[in-house]
């Protein structure tokens, strides 16, 4: 599965990473707890419509949202079909050492990706960034306490 990857500035969560690799031990039960933990996080921001910084997906242009919501009974944004919400998924990766979350789904025609389409925008199909995909404060915190409480100590 290709994810859309996205890099993330996070000294806390390498640190902890690196202490966790330090140790030796699989850490790949520690990196599943995470991907879970950031799957739920990734389809909260769906349901509150917000990004990952807390800000609030940019509105719908007024003509789509009342054809969708004619079509469909939707008013959510970002969620027409359900197709992108629902395929949301994360593996392991690195041998086990780190996890990747994302989608794979394309646009119907499959000729784009349809998570890199709302994540970073489409200026030329006038449809603004909306990203759902990315770490917060509040997510670099419990990933740190995911890591602490694998390797049974604080960090």
């Amino acid at each position: 599965m290709a994810f859309l990857e996205i890099a993330i500035d996070s000294r806390e969560i390498d640190a902890a990473l690196q202490k966790l690799i330090a140790k030796g031990s699989d850490l790949s039960p520690a990196m599943l707890n995470i991907g879970e933990y950031m799957r739920g996080e990734t389809d909260a921001n769906f349901v509150n419509q917000r990004s990952p910084d807390g800000s609030a997906f940019k509105f719908l242009n007024p003509k789509y949202a009342k054809q969708k919501e004619k079509r469909k009974g939707i008013r959510s944004i970002l969620q027409f079909t359900g197709d992108l919400r629902s395929s949301i998924a994360y593996q392991l990766v690195d041998n086990g050492t780190g996890v990747a979350i994302g989608t794979n789904i394309k646009t119907p025609g499959g000729a784009l990706s349809l998570g890199a389409i709302h994540q970073f925008g489409a200026p030329r199909r006038n449809i603004p960034a909306r990203p759902f995909l990315g770490i917060s404060e509040e997510n670099t915190v419990e990933i740190v306490a995911i890591v602490e409480d694998y390797l049974g100590e604080d960090l």
